[in-house]
């Protein structure tokens, strides 16, 4: 299930998976360039644990109270939406 642009849930009976993924350039010498797919997995037991990994990792951007507050009114809208398309 994609969040965003950058984070999709894996689910399965075993618990659930967040995933970070980003395209990326990968330097190969002095002018050879590749693109590759960066993931980093997060497991957790269950969605709604993986979902509250989520809301944390969107929070780290704040630089104080209110950019945080907006942040999570932004996640929560996100998550809402989730819900409605499931």
């Amino acid at each position: 299930m994609k969040l965003d642009n950058f984070w999709s849930i894996d689910s399965s009976s075993e618990g659930s998976t967040l995933i970070f993924a980003e395209k990326r350039i990968r330097n190969k010498g002095t002018e050879k360039e590749e693109e590759y797919l960066y993931t980093e997995p997060y497991y957790r037991p269950t969605i709604h644990s993986a979902l509250r990994l989520y809301l944390d990792k969107c929070l780290e951007p704040a630089k104080d109270v209110k950019s945080c507050v907006e942040l999570i009114e932004t996640t929560y809208k996100k998550i809402n939406n989730l819900k409605i398309n499931l």
